[in-house]
């Protein structure tokens, strides 16, 4: 497979594989166990993706005797990783703590993510222990913590953290977030730093504050929301985001329309504008008298037909019933 008479020179495979590839411990594993699977699947995975011919000139079985290999090997993985708490405790200590050096914390949050991708593969009830390891040992107020920083770069892969959270269990990230209400002011909440990042997204397509509205349409979709004899989470959860989150969330629409047409009318701003009345209309779809309410008391409607002198088509047609 090095000398492949077809190809104009060598490859140089395992050369790659000795000198080239580096194993980085972001956290030290002291498990040699784990170290020796982790680096037994790398070395299979570099095999499939990069040495083997195409399936159609190699036979199909082994491709899927290789996929199978892999597959089990990250869930043996992700559960001896999960089952080290000096090593979860270490990484969380490491990612909230103020001494931490950005490149470091950039590995730190990268790992996590990476950690949170290969739980993917696991079955439904063990994604429900790896899930819940990862809450006992404080993932939202660290992604809460990380959130807040500076660096882009650390942000967005905290998002693509907590979208994961998000689209497994809404129902824990809500549970956290109405609790952590009682002790911290409304600007600090997890939430609305999910809200504040989606108003500020610089991306002039918006890429990242359409991936957080999907989130937050989630979060107050009462669809996913459970109700038992003693409690309905629907009611407790959106009485607390009408009350704590959703000024935050229609800010930038009451900023923008204080006179006859809007104040801004540049391109981001009209895209910004546009998804926050689709967040809102999915709201009027869902949620009954809360937002009833909300919209008479803040006089959303009339702010919103102000949009309708913006010069940009797809704002002043936005469907919002």
């Amino acid at each position: 497979l090095e000398y492949d008479p077809s190809l104009s020179q060598s490859r140089k495979h395992r050369e790659f594989l000795t000198k080239t590839a580096k194993f980085k411990e972001v956290i030290p594993i002291s498990d040699p166990e784990l170290k020796q699977k982790i680096h037994q699947t790398y070395r299979v995975q570099y095999i499939q993706d990069m040495v083997l011919p195409t399936p159609s000139v190699f036979e199909e079985n082994m491709l899927s005797t290789l996929h199978s290999f892999i597959f089990f090997n990250k869930v043996e993985i992700v559960g001896m990783l999960q089952e080290d708490e000096k090593f979860l405790t270490d990484l969380f200590a490491q990612l909230t703590d103020e001494a931490t050096d950005e490149e470091k914390r950039q590995e730190l949050v990268n790992f996590l993510k990476e950690f949170c991708a290969f739980s993917q593969t696991l079955q439904p009830q063990n994604r429900d222990a790896f899930f819940k390891t990862l809450s006992n040992m404080g993932i939202l107020p660290a992604l809460e913590v990380i959130l807040g920083m500076d660096d882009a770069q650390v942000r967005s892969a905290a998002t693509d953290i907590f979208s994961y959270l998000v689209e497994y269990n809404p129902s824990m990230v809500r549970e956290f977030v109405m609790q952590e209400a009682q002790q911290n002011d409304d600007d600090i909440l997890l939430i609305n730093l999910i809200i504040e990042h989606m108003i500020c997204d610089t991306d002039p397509e918006l890429g990242g504050a359409v991936q957080l509205m999907g989130l937050l349409r989630t979060l107050v979709d009462p669809e996913n929301m459970l109700a038992t004899a003693n409690k309905t989470e629907k009611t407790e959860f959106l009485g607390f985001f009408y009350k704590h989150c959703m000024h935050v969330l229609t800010a930038p629409l009451l900023a923008n329309t204080t006179e006859e047409k809007p104040s801004k009318d540049d391109f981001q701003t009209a895209q910004l504008l546009a998804l926050i009345l689709e967040l809102l209309t999915f709201c009027v779809e869902h949620h009954t008298y809360h937002i009833k309410n909300y919209i008479i008391n803040k006089d959303i409607l009339r702010r919103v037909l102000v949009l309708m002198a913006s010069k940009h088509a797809f704002l002043a047609l936005c469907k919002y019933d």
